[in-house]
């Protein structure tokens, strides 16, 4: 059996999409859809009148989604562990083909995520510098990272490898870190796709930049990633001012290199994309202000 688990908050607008997508599955394959509400909107009431065959853990308070999808992991009763966001739908033969790149030795799957709000130009804006490595047009290949959006791994990785750390962002760059650092092998396979629903204001696109640049900041205090070494204390104060350049620089490259077409994006969007890497730097910088 595969088990499906989808972390949720503030999901009432996506998740009936979501869940059709899934219970429209091409597959043969046994499973079982796990949801984890931490949110008090409508969620539970769409997921209990629409869906109520699926199983629902409605939690009191507010959770990461590293820690839902923990929580989800111990209700599981599959052998492979499926995810996906409750903002994403899945293509039609999404489980089927994760589940063949299973069969063929493979213990961690992951899939590209599609920016489906490309008519959002704060999406667009976004997508190149959050979504990067996830995109449909890089190259199938082993990789060192998967997202938590779209990804599968078996039982036994988690029992080695897991849990999720229970942080805000970049929980899924840990443990994929933590997997890779053991010898074990990730396939990226840009077929298995989901479609990323993201109707964001230019607000809420500031508030995550600001977020995740505070989260990298911690994340690289945790583990060794490439650019870590600007956490050096006797370096990163010089070269907080450039932050924004060598943001921009490194994310531009690294889509040039993988041909991906995410390098229209940029352009269309510079301006708004060139302040996310402004605002991400000042959220790097105020993970550093708060380490001290």
């Amino acid at each position: 059996m595969i088990s499906i688990i989808i972390p949720s908050y503030f999901s009432q607008l996506t998740i009936r999409e979501c869940i059709q997508s899934l219970q429209a599955q091409e597959t043969e394959e046994e499973f079982e859809i796990l949801i984890i509400n931490s949110s008090p909107d409508e969620t539970y009431k769409i997921i209990k009148k629409y869906f109520p065959n699926i199983s629902l853990i409605q939690l009191k308070k507010r959770t990461s989604a590293g820690q839902a999808r923990n929580i989800g992991i111990q209700r599981a009763k599959g052998d492979i562990f499926a995810f996906i966001d409750s903002d994403c739908i899945a293509c039609s033969d999404w489980l089927k083909k994760m589940v063949l790149w299973h069969k063929k030795g493979y213990k961690v799957v992951g899939g590209a995520i599609v920016n489906k709000s490309r008519k959002n130009i704060f999406s667009r804006a976004e997508y190149p510098l959050e979504i990067l490595e996830f995109s449909p047009n890089n190259p199938r290949k082993e990789v060192k990272f998967f997202s938590a959006a779209n990804c599968s791994f078996s039982r036994e990785i988690f029992d080695k490898y897991g849990p999720f750390p229970d942080i805000r962002a970049g929980e899924d760059l840990i443990l994929s870190h933590k997997i890779v650092e053991e010898g074990e092998k990730i396939i990226f396979d840009p077929e298995i796709k989901v479609f990323h629903k993201n109707e964001i204001s230019f607000k809420s696109y500031l508030k995550k930049q600001m977020m995740h640049g505070e989260y990298s900041y911690k994340t690289r205090l945790m583990i060794k990633l490439s650019g870590s070494f600007i956490n050096n204390p006797l370096i990163l104060p010089f070269l907080l001012p450039l932050l924004p350049l060598i943001r921009a620089f490194r994310v531009i490259c690294r889509s040039l290199c993988l041909k991906n077409k995410l390098i229209y994006d940029i352009i269309w969007t510079f301006p708004l994309f060139f302040f996310g890497c402004v605002i991400w730097s000042l959220g790097y910088a105020r993970g550093y202000v708060n380490h001290l």
